[in-house]
């Protein structure tokens, strides 16, 4: 991909995807450069796709709307975000399939919810919320996730920058 002056992404390659509707979202990653397509309505259906590489598809039982879908970056780990304040996991296994036992996060402050997450590693990944940035790390093998440490401060938003377009590996502002 390459970023305008305008700060708009512009991909090689065009990559399409459903259209928006009732029972259709589409989220983009930017660590990942993948465009998921979240269609809902008694199972979940999600295509992942990337330039130039070959698409996946996974089929989730529905349990209500996706605010936020993403793929670790070692793409072993698909994090869903389904409430205000929690983060549901799948592991990948070696023939791209879900593994439909999952294993969940709770915000460490539940009275805040989470603005946005980014995996910040292979096994690691931050969750942003109005009080601060929360460090944890996921254990696929366990099927556990473990709180790291956090910081607090207080948070309206975020942006994430992926590591392909920062100095370092990941900024938050």
């Amino acid at each position: 991909y390459v970023m305008n002056s305008l700060g708009l992404l512009e991909l090689s390659e065009p990559v399409s995807f459903d259209p928006v509707g009732p029972v259709t979202s589409v989220f983009f990653d930017t660590k990942n450069q993948q465009v998921f397509s979240v269609r809902s309505g008694g199972a979940t259906g999600i295509v992942v796709k990337t330039p130039k590489k070959q698409q996946k598809t996974f089929v989730l039982e529905d349990k209500g709307p996706v605010l936020s879908i993403k793929l670790s970056t070692n793409q072993k780990v698909l994090s869903v975000q389904r409430k205000k304040n929690g983060l549901d996991f799948h592991n990948i296994d070696g023939a791209g399939q879900v593994d439909p036992q999952e294993y969940s996060l709770t915000a460490k402050n539940k009275g805040s919810g989470i603005l946005g997450y980014i995996w910040t590693g292979m096994e690691e990944l931050a969750t942003i919320s109005e009080v601060g940035i929360d460090i944890y790390s996921i254990l696929p093998a366990k099927k556990m996730v473990k709180y790291i440490r956090s910081s607090n401060t207080s948070v309206s938003w975020f942006v994430s920058c992926p590591s392909s377009s920062c100095p370092s590996s990941n900024i938050i502002v």
